[in-house]
Formats: structure tokens, sequence, C-alpha cells
């Protein structure tokens, strides 16, 4: 994939980004296989699947990515929290399930 500065198109551009977009969504793919496998560990009680101190720590550490990145940590933070409470609430799901 080229450099961004060295597309000459915005054919070329669109390309990089439909790949980069396919690399991102493969990642949150395999990020939520994890999340649903964590419930395995965790007490089946609201406390432990909704972590307060590791998703206050997530956010954290991302804004701080984004920075380093020069993305705005504001959207950062606001797509992180975002999936995360998406992914806590599928974590209740499978729970309820387990508890079956």
């Amino acid at each position: 994939m080229k450099d961004p500065k060295a597309c000459q198109s915005k054919e070329e551009i669109r390309e990089a980004i439909d790949v980069i977009d396919n690399q991102i969504v493969n990642l949150l793919g395999a990020r939520f296989q994890y999340v649903t496998e964590i419930v395995k560990f965790k007490s089946h009680d609201r406390d432990s699947i909704v972590a307060q101190e590791r998703y206050n720590a997530v956010i954290h550490k991302v804004r701080a990515l984004a920075e380093k990145n020069n993305i705005s940590p504001e959207m950062i933070e606001k797509m992180y929290r975002f999936m995360m409470d998406y992914n806590i609430n599928e974590e209740f799901k499978i729970m309820d399930k387990i508890k079956k």
C-alpha cells in the first residue's frame, strides 16, 4: 500500500481506505471473539462483567494512543465506549445462557 502522500488519484486513496477498513473489521472481529471467551473467566455477576476499572483503563489507553497518532481522542473514546458497551451487553447475554 502506498503512502497517502504518494497516491495519485481518488481511486488509489479509496483502494487503500478499503484495505484498511477490511483490516479494521477483521481486527474488531478477532477482538470480539476474545470478548466472548472472557466470560468463562469472570464471576457471573454484574460488576465482573462490567469490569469498570478495566473499562476506564482501556479508555485512558486508547485516548493516549489516539493522541500519539494525531487522531481525535474524543472520537476514539466515543468509538470505544460504543464498542465496549455493546460487548458488555453481549457478555450479559452469554452469562445468561451459561446460568440456564
